[in-house]
């Protein structure tokens, strides 16, 4: 399915959230920018975003970007200019990482969670790969519990007026179908949370965007 949408993505995310999800991964990025000494992990990466603009802010940090499909990696790799050295696209299972453990001081992941099949898998392999006193920053569409009223606008602009935004301009109406979906199955905040910590991590934190349709979630591992 990604395949299938990665050559208008990045146009599609700028038109459903109205160019908010740049401030979101400002935000995710700010988030590790005091991890920038030691090698970062963008997981999901999808054309790059994340991962470019880190390497751009910190031209002589190892950052690494990892994704299921390589379409998504192909139109990261084609927006990848040649001063970024550093910066590496890999095909790859964010449920079985292909790294040592304890390799990355920082790790990011922008409209993931929603993405994988087993979310204690992927959280249990962060917490592998990821260095002591080591950060993530994962951001995406998280479910509330008892969301307010100006939320429930945001959520209906999501199930309603996305599809057809996809079916319109990315003639592949199932796969923004596919998105308000992804984000009902996934746990509400709390849980994802909960999990975290049930993994290992310490000191998990959120903050909410988009009228309390996204979260940044951060945690560190001790």
């Amino acid at each position: 399915m990604f395949d299938r949408i990665a050559r208008r993505y990045d146009l599609l995310n700028d038109l459903m959230t109205a160019g908010g999800h740049r401030v979101w991964k400002a935000a995710t990025l700010r988030a590790l920018w005091d991890r920038r000494g030691g090698p970062i992990l963008d997981v999901a990466t999808g054309t790059g975003d994340l991962a470019l603009a880190f390497a751009r802010r910190a031209p002589y940090a190892a950052v690494v970007g990892l994704d299921f499909s390589g379409a998504m990696l192909a139109r990261a790799r084609q927006r990848q200019s040649g001063d970024n050295p550093s910066l590496l696209f890999l095909r790859g299972d964010a449920l079985n990482l292909p790294f040592a453990s304890q390799s990355f001081a920082g790790i990011m992941s922008s409209f993931a969670l929603r993405n994988v099949a087993d979310l204690s898998q992927l959280f249990r392999e962060l917490y592998r790969v990821l260095a002591r006193s080591g950060r993530v920053a994962l951001l995406d569409l998280v479910p509330l519990p008892n969301p307010p009223p100006w939320t429930r606008l945001a959520q209906a602009h999501l199930r309603y007026v996305v599809p057809r935004l996809g079916a319109l301009l990315a003639t592949d109406a199932p796969a923004y179908t596919y998105l308000p979906a992804s984000v009902e199955m996934l746990p509400p905040l709390p849980r994802i949370e909960a999990m975290l910590c049930e993994t290992g991590f310490r000191a998990v934190k959120h903050r909410l965007f988009g009228l309390g349709t996204v979260g940044l979630i951060t945690a560190t591992r001790p």
